[in-house]
């Protein structure tokens, strides 16, 4: 993307709150975002400091909503598939599992598809799906922009990447990044590259209001232009 003709790199970043309890203790992620944040600044937008800390409830409502709609999606995928399949329901998932547990069970659980079994409660997950679009929406990231003036919110995406295996699982960080509010509520959520720790990329994400995917992917344009951190090109690349 190129800035339009006569159109200044501040006019597109303009004001931005930095959510800064999401940067983590990570301090080699912590120098990359801080590096962006003056960048950003260099660049002539103003820098707004946001003291917010995301809702326990909007987590557990999205959960509930996730358990109920697994359940639902994943039957109707099953039951109208033209596959020649053993299964057609997330009843008969977990009972296949439990028949084959050396193969299927061996490396993990599936404790997540037990508990999406018993999500049935039809009004709970409307009322869990209405308070966490709420809660990550209107009450989260139009109030945060809102109250503090400005256009997008900013923090790391996540971490470094990381390996994940058989033996020792995941390494997800989930103290670092607030994109989930994004995702919750369906708003623009551009991630762009911000560095590298040790070779392994690190995201800066820019976060909009409802609509205003435009307007994010031209401050994402903007940042790339005036981004001073040294990038691992051929890792990205890849």
């Amino acid at each position: 993307m190129r800035l339009c003709p006569g159109e200044s790199v501040d006019r597109q970043l303009k004001r931005i709150g930095v959510l800064r309890k999401y940067v983590g203790n990570d301090p080699r992620v912590e120098k990359l975002f801080d590096a962006a944040v003056a960048d950003l600044k260099r660049a002539g937008a103003v820098v707004v400091p946001i003291d917010y800390e995301m809702s326990d409830k909007m987590g557990e409502d999205e959960f509930a909503v996730l358990l109920y709609e697994l359940r639902g999606d994943l039957g109707a995928y099953l039951a109208s598939s033209p596959a020649d399949i053993p299964v057609r329901s997330l009843d008969e998932v977990i009972a296949f599992n439990r028949a084959h547990a050396a193969e299927e069970l061996r490396w993990f659980g599936q404790d997540t598809f037990e508990q999406a079994a018993k999500a049935t409660d039809r009004a709970a997950y409307e009322k869990a799906r209405r308070d966490s679009l709420q809660l990550a929406g209107p009450e989260g990231i139009d109030r945060l922009l809102a109250e503090n003036g400005v256009v997008f919110l900013i923090a790391p995406t996540t971490g470094p990447a990381w390996l994940t295996d058989l033996v020792l699982g995941d390494h997800y960080e989930g103290a670092i990044g607030a994109g989930s509010l994004a995702a919750i509520a369906g708003y623009p959520h551009l991630s762009m590259p911000m560095g590298a720790v040790e070779g392994l990329p690190v995201g800066l994400s820019i976060i909009g209001a409802k609509w205003d995917d435009a307007a994010v992917l031209r401050a994402g344009a903007a940042y790339e232009r005036v981004r001073t951190a040294a990038l691992a090109v051929a890792d990205f690349a890849k």
